[in-house]
């Protein structure tokens, strides 16, 4: 974040404790001043450096001011479903709670639970999400309606309760005009999401990633993210980032892969030399009970991982 070198008149200053800038110096400033024009932060600095605040509003919100954080893998309407399945394995907890409940939710659901999500997300700071869900349409709407900025991957699955949504080709091919829809939201982004190896046939990751390479949107799937899911595609394809290679998804400039925890040194390399990067989600890891991501080895080859 950096702000613009000649400030101009601020319309909101806000004054608070310690800002983290995230400039080019990752300046903190305690205390610090962070001046609002339209929809743009038009100066950051200290107290003493700020200009004439002529007419502005002035905010004392104390604390600590900072960058909205970013959520890179999210299902949040599954706010509805919070608690259901504690405790079981990947497998259990996907094929016998929770799409046999995602079969029955509606597209109002899905926007009253991106609703509850969204107020969750944004009281604690994050201000950004990567989504995957079902009703990708009403969750856009309700993030957006939300305030909460939002890339919303459409589904591909080819599983129990899906068939509604079409056969997985239906389902790829209502991406290019879901972003249709919300071109002129700036708040909301429309990406393509086969939801896995394992849930998909080859040919779906293929069209998901030829419609990626043609529309220039943000591919996100999900990558090793158990052991068991990892072994049945090790010994099918040696590895799921081998057969990303084979099928050219490592050509997608924007592949986002989230969990990533089963890897070899040699995949970790592929994505890596792809650009790929990586949702990490320590949380979820943790819950199911699914193992460790190398987190150090990713970051030790230059890969881009953010939180999820």
């Amino acid at each position: 974040m950096t702000p613009p070198s000649t400030p101009t008149a601020p319309e909101v200053r806000l004054l608070a404790d310690a800002v983290v800038t995230l400039d080019d110096s990752n300046r903190v400033l305690t205390p610090g001043v962070v001046d609002i024009t339209g929809d743009s932060i038009s100066w950051v600095g200290a107290p003493g450096e700020a200009p004439d605040p002529a007419g502005a509003e002035v905010l004392d919100v104390g604390g600590l001011l900072m960058p909205g954080l970013v959520n890179v893998h999210c299902h949040s309407p599954m706010t509805l479903l919070r608690g259901a399945g504690e405790g079981l394995p990947l497998h259990d907890w996907l094929t016998g709670v929770m799409w046999p409940r995602e079969a029955q939710m509606s597209a109002e659901d899905v926007w009253w639970g991106m609703t509850l999500a969204a107020d969750e997300l944004l009281r604690y700071g994050v201000t950004t999400t990567c989504e995957m869900y079902l009703w990708s349409e009403s969750l856009a709407r309700a993030a957006s309606t939300a305030g909460l900025r939002s890339v919303v991957c459409s589904p591909i699955v080819d599983g129990p309760g899906w068939h509604r949504f079409g056969t997985w080709e239906e389902q790829a091919r209502a991406a290019v005009p879901l972003r249709d829809t919300f071109a002129d939201d700036p708040l909301i982004e429309i990406g393509i999401a086969p939801h896995s190896a394992y849930t998909v046939p080859v040919e779906a990751l293929e069209l998901a990633a030829s419609i990626a390479l043609e529309q220039d949107m943000v591919l996100h799937t999900h990558v090793a993210e158990s052991q068991g899911e990892d072994t049945h595609l090790r010994e099918k394809y040696g590895s799921v980032p081998r057969l990303f290679e084979r099928l050219g998804l490592l050509e997608v400039p924007r592949l986002l892969a989230a969990h990533c925890v089963w890897m070899d040194d040699t995949d970790l390399d592929l994505f890596a030399a792809g650009g790929v990067a990586v949702a990490h989600c320590p949380q979820s890891n943790a819950k199911i009970a699914s193992g460790t991501a190398r987190l150090t080895d990713m970051l030790d080859r230059g890969m881009t991982v953010g939180l999820g």
